[in-house]
């Protein structure tokens, strides 16, 4: 079970490099098409006072209160503010349309609007623009890159997504070079998914690690509570089992169904730690909760096994009729 567990944190490293679509084809620039967008005023982004044609700050403060219930509101009230020139209404739209939250998806509608903030200097919106053009229309790789890279510089969050692009050939030729730099710089910004994708990238070789500094950076990630990177530390540390479990269970309890099976096996096997089949159950049945359907499996199996009688053990006598 144990090296199924282990295969799982496998398959969720390797989900990220599949074998790249070659790089986009020479096309025109970020700065060539930002010129293209009209100039428009900006308004004020204060955010008290109702919302209004002239008050488009009060719409965007109303709509972010309304965007996880009513989605379909929100994007009424987001349109008001940012055909008031509020930015921040226009990128938040875009990432409603974007996503299709309650009104059907538009992600042409989406472009429009993050390379309008893009061109207003909203580092949000030349990221959303990268995004959209490579991940949702999968158009001009190499415009999107520009527009990560430009995000990258006021936007650490961006560079994790800059890196995807290096690392995968999106845009350019595949650099590792590049993708390194780029997620060490969004890791020392503490973006935990950097981390753990940089040490994804050293653990299996694809970087060069000579001091093994994998494991530090796994252990950054799960510090910054992110639950893959619990689980990847719990692995680094199985030499100590109770700091290994404490990972495990910490990336359990952060939503990381690796963790959980992790957890599962190392609990049931009692490979490391006393067998505990009862918590082993919990850690798949959480796992399962996740859509983990091997731990599923682990958790009827152990569950079954519990019921079973001991081999060998002699049947209670029946009780005597009263």
């Amino acid at each position: 079970m144990r090296a199924a567990a282990i295969t799982l944190l496998g398959v969720a490293c390797a989900c990220g490099r599949k074998e790249p679509p070659s790089a986009a084809s020479a096309g025109p620039s970020l700065s060539a098409l930002l010129a293209t967008v009209p100039a428009a005023s900006s308004a004020p982004e204060e955010d008290g006072g109702a919302c209004s044609a002239t008050h488009p700050g009060g719409c965007t403060a109303a709509a972010k209160k309304l965007r996880a219930t009513d989605p379909a509101k929100a994007a009424e009230l987001f349109t008001i503010g940012c055909d008031g020139g509020s930015i921040r209404s226009c990128v938040d739209l875009g990432g409603i349309l974007a996503e299709g939250e309650g009104v059907p998806k538009d992600s042409e509608r989406a472009r429009a609007l993050f390379l309008r903030a893009c061109a207003a200097e909203n580092p949000w919106g030349c990221h959303n623009l990268g995004v959209v053009l490579r991940d949702h229309l999968h158009v001009d790789e190499g415009i999107a890159l520009e527009a990560l890279e430009r995000a990258c510089e006021r936007l650490p969050a961006s560079c994790h997504d800059a890196a995807d692009s290096y690392a995968k050939g999106l845009g350019v030729p595949k650099d590792m070079t590049r993708a390194a730099a780029a997620l060490r710089r969004a890791c020392d910004h503490d973006v935990a998914r950097s981390c753990v994708a940089l040490g994804r990238y050293m653990k299996d070789g694809e970087l060069p690690d000579p001091e093994r500094a994998f494991g530090e950076l796994f252990d950054k990630a799960c510090d910054l509570n992110d639950g893959d990177g619990c689980a990847y530390a719990g692995i680094v540390h199985l030499a100590t089992a109770a700091d290994a479990i404490a990972r495990f269970e910490k990336g359990c309890t952060l939503g990381s169904k690796a963790a959980c099976s992790v957890l599962g096996d190392y609990l049931s096997d009692g490979a490391i730690v006393s067998k505990d089949p009862e918590r082993a159950a919990q850690a798949y049945d959480r796992a399962c909760a996740l859509k983990d359907s091997a731990s599923c499996a682990q958790s009827k199996q152990l569950r079954s096994a519990s019921r079973a009688p001991t081999p060998g053990a002699r049947a209670p006598a029946p009780s005597a009729s009263p």
